[in-house]
C-alpha cells in the first residue's frame, strides 16, 4: 500500500510538492499504512523529490528513450521505462556516476539533490523534466522506546514529528532539490530538456495500466488500495 505512492506521475494536485506529499502521506498513515509497518512507532512519512532522468543525449521527444540503458530504483520505474521502449538497468546509486562514464548506462533517474550529491552533471549534459515519480520514506522509532519515555518527552516527539515533523522535512528537502537543480544547470552546465505536453500526456496514458495493475494486485489482498490511491492523488 505505501508504495503506492511510487507510481509514475503520482502525488496530489497538478504538480508534485514535497509538502504537501509528505503531509498527505502522514495524515493517511494511521489508517491505511500503520498495519505495514507493525513493530514501529511512525513519527511521520515522506516523500523523495521526483526523479528526473539524466542524460548524456537529449531527451527532447518521448521516441528519445527507445533502446536507452536508463539506470532505475523501484520497480514501478522499471515497469515505466520499459513502456517507452527503454532498457531499465538497476544500479547502485553510488555506482552511477561509474556506469555513465564508462557508457554502461546512458542515463540515469534521480532527483535533482541526490544527481548533485553523485556529481552526475560531471559526466552528462542534460535532465529531463517533467519529474516521473517519486519514492516512499518514513521517520520511525521503537515504540518500546517511545512508551517508555517520560510523558514531557514523548509530548516534545509528538510535537515536533506527525504532520509538522512532515512538512517541516519536506521544505527543506524541496529546497535542496531548488538549490542542486540552480547549481548543477548554472554552474556545472547541465541542459534542461522538455517534453511536450502531447508526449508527457501519451506518458501519462502509457502509465494507465501499470498503476490499475499495482491497484488491483492490492485489492485482491483484501487491501483498500483505490481508496488509499484516491485519497493521496486527491
Amino acid at each position: 500500500m505505501t508504495e503506492l505512492a511510487n507510481l509514475p506521475f503520482t502525488w496530489p494536485s497538478t504538480e508534485p510538492s514535497l509538502p504537501e506529499m509528505a503531509k498527505r502521506m502522514t495524515e493517511l498513515a494511521p489508517k491505511y499504512l500503520a498495519a505495514e509497518h507493525t513493530g514501529l512507532h511512525i513519527l511521520f512519512m515522506s516523500m523523495a523529490n521526483p526523479i528526473v532522468i539524466y542524460s548524456k543525449a537529449p531527451i527532447r521527444k518521448l521516441e528519445d528513450f527507445k533502446g536507452l540503458k536508463i539506470r532505475y530504483a523501484s520497480i514501478t520505474n522499471k515497469f515505466m521505462l520499459e513502456a517507452v521502449g527503454a532498457v531499465p538497468m538497476l544500479i547502485p546509486p553510488p555506482e552511477s556516476q561509474d556506469a555513465l562514464a564508462k557508457g554502461i548506462a546512458d542515463a540515469a533517474g534521480f532527483p535533482h539533490e541526490a544527481g548533485l550529491a553523485y556529481d552526475l552533471a560531471s559526466v552528462v549534459k542534460y535532465a529531463m523534466d517533467p519529474p516521473l515519480a517519486s519514492g516512499t520514506f518514513a521517520m520511525v522509532m521503537n515504540p518500546a522506546k517511545y512508551n517508555s519515555l517520560p510523558p514531557d518527552l514523548r509530548a516534545i516527539i509528538d510535537k515536533e514529528s506527525g504532520v509538522a515533523g512532515a512538512v517541516s522535512f519536506g521544505e527543506a528537502w524541496q529546497a535542496q532539490e531548488k538549490f542542486a537543480r540552480n547549481l548543477e544547470t548554472t554552474k556545472k552546465g547541465l541542459e534542461i530538456t522538455t517534453l511536450s505536453d502531447a508526449d508527457v500526456a501519451k506518458m501519462k496514458e502509457l502509465a494507465k495500466p501499470i498503476i490499475e495493475k499495482a491497484l488491483a494486485e492490492q485489492e485482491k489482498e483484501g487491501k483498500p488500495a483505490r481508496e488509499f490511491f484516491a485519497a493521496y492523488t486527491k
